[in-house]
Formats: structure tokens, C-alpha cells, sequence
């Protein structure tokens, strides 16, 4: 049994340590409340990582706006990101109090790769396939073939239908090699019209770093006419990276060199394929060197 006498102790001292906490507890609220009010960490600055020019300033007034007139403790960092994530060139957002007087904003902003055209509008495209607002006149994006119809408020994304256009879009800003003035993706697969007015054929979505490449390779080794510029091309296909064909507009002069014109095909000259498929081989074929002996 018990000693009541002991029991009789030890009720008043957990009620002792129990109103401490509770003194304690109130006592950090108050001292919080105090100085989420305080002029001692009052929001001197909004800084924006990742942007520039005016696009940071852009950020940094949402930002602003968003975080209010209250110090540092008052601010709400999610209220601030979910804000600044809301805006079309956005791609991911993390902001930080830096003690004492710093707001900071790391972003992360989206990149253009296409252009959509919407009767008399013109949208930007990031290579993620959000729609990033209205783009200006001087814009050398490649034009994307995606039906008004499906073209979003900026911010959203565009649909999966445009999916490989918007790939083939984003991987063209990594060759610079290739530069495209429309992407088209149909029944025979995915096309660009190359600034030259070459048709750059490249079959399905998959591969398309390499095909490019290939792609790129083969266009900057091309024969070369007597004016000193490279022949043009009627299209280039890479749907089979490791055995490309070019057509060109004239013949393969090594093919007119060998042969009187009598001999040739009634065919256009512009319709004669020429595989190139050992060339690219041999551009891509590991070089090998030997001391001898």
C-alpha cells in the first residue's frame, strides 16, 4: 500500500514542474511573438538567385508582394514559393529566410526551345512544354505545327500530342549544327525544315541526340560547289542513324564525272538517292595509331 505521506509529495511537486512548463512555454510564445514584430529582423532586401535582367525583376516584385510587410518570422515561405511558382518561366522555386534582414529566392527558370502560332499570336515554349507567354517578333525558334486548339494559357503545359515536336525542339538548342525553322510530327514520323530549306527527316522520338548529331556531322561535310558553298539538299534522313540518305538537288558529281549524260536514268537528277551510310561510318569510326614495330 502507498505511504500516503510520499504520495502527499509528490502530487504538489508534478504540479510544480507541470505550471514551470507551462511558464516556460508561455514565456517563448510571448518572446516569438515579440519578435516576429520586431524591427530586428525586418526584410531589408529580396534577393533572386538564378534570373536575371527582367525576368529576376519580375520574380522578385511576386515575391515581394507575396511575403508582405511583416520581419522575417512573420513571412511565410511556402505562401512566397507557391507565388513565384505560379509564374509561366518558373520551372522550381526554394526560398530561404537569411537571418537578419534577407529574403532569398533561388529559381530555377524555364528555357525556350519552340514557338506556337495562333492566327496573329505568337506563344513561347520551354523545353518542358509549358506555354511561357507571347514571343517577340525577332524570335529564330523553330515553329512547332500544334494546332491552335491545343495551345493552353500560359503556364500550363501543352498536350501529349505535341510531345516529340516539343523533344526534338529542346534537343536542336544542344546542336547548334541544326537549326531549324519548323518541327512537324505526322503519319511519316518527325520533320524539321532546316534554315538552308532542307528537309531533316528523323522517323520516330527515340535516339534524337544521336541523330542529330549524325545529322549535324554530315551537314558540315558536305561537298562544296564551285561557287565554294555547300550544295543544297533536297532532305537528309537519320531515321536510321547508322545508315543516313541525302538527296541533293543536283547529282552525286562523283557520279556525273564517271558517266556520259546519255547513260543516265530518265529520273530527275533530284530524285536520286545517294546512301550515305559509309560515310557516316567512316566519320564516326574510332581513330587508331601505331608505333610500329
Amino acid at each position: 500500500m502507498a505511504n500516503p505521506a510520499r504520495v502527499a509529495r509528490t502530487v504538489p511537486a508534478r504540479l510544480r514542474l507541470a505550471a514551470l512548463i507551462a511558464v516556460g512555454a508561455a514565456a517563448l510564445f510571448a518572446a516569438y511573438a515579440v519578435l516576429r514584430s520586431s524591427p530586428m529582423f525586418t526584410v531589408d532586401r529580396v534577393t533572386v538567385v538564378g534570373a536575371t535582367g527582367a525576368t529576376r525583376d519580375a520574380i522578385r516584385s511576386r515575391a515581394t508582394a507575396a511575403a508582405g510587410a511583416g520581419g522575417l518570422l512573420s513571412i511565410s515561405p511556402q505562401r512566397v514559393a507557391d507565388a513565384v511558382a505560379g509564374m509561366p518561366f518558373v520551372r522550381s522555386v526554394r526560398v530561404d529566410r537569411a537571418f537578419p534582414h534577407e529574403l532569398r529566392v533561388t529559381v530555377v527558370t524555364e528555357h525556350a526551345a519552340a514557338i506556337v502560332e495562333t492566327g496573329t499570336s505568337r506563344y513561347l515554349i520551354a523545353r518542358s512544354g509549358r506555354v511561357m507567354g507571347e514571343a517577340g517578333g525577332g524570335s529564330r525558334l523553330p515553329v512547332l505545327t500544334a494546332s491552335a486548339a491545343a495551345v493552353p494559357r500560359a503556364g500550363e503545359a501543352l498536350p501529349p500530342s505535341t510531345l516529340y515536336q516539343v523533344h526534338l525542339a529542346a534537343a536542336l538548342l544542344d546542336h547548334r549544327g541544326v537549326r531549324a525553322t519548323q518541327i512537324a510530327d505526322d503519319s511519316a514520323g518527325l520533320t524539321a525544315r532546316l534554315a538552308g530549306g532542307t528537309q531533316l527527316r528523323l522517323g520516330d522520338g527515340s535516339g534524337l541526340d544521336r541523330k542529330l548529331a549524325v545529322a549535324a556531322t554530315l551537314l558540315a561535310k558536305r561537298p562544296r560547289g564551285s561557287d565554294g558553298e555547300p550544295l543544297a539538299l533536297k532532305y537528309l534522313d537519320v531515321s536510321v542513324p547508322d545508315h543516313p540518305v541525302l538527296r541533293g538537288q543536283e547529282l552525286d558529281p562523283h557520279t556525273t564525272a564517271a558517266a556520259d549524260a546519255s547513260d543516265l536514268s530518265s529520273e530527275p537528277a533530284a530524285d536520286l538517292p545517294v546512301d550515305v551510310g559509309f560515310v557516316a561510318a567512316e566519320l564516326f569510326r574510332p581513330v587508331e595509331a601505331s608505333s610500329g614495330g
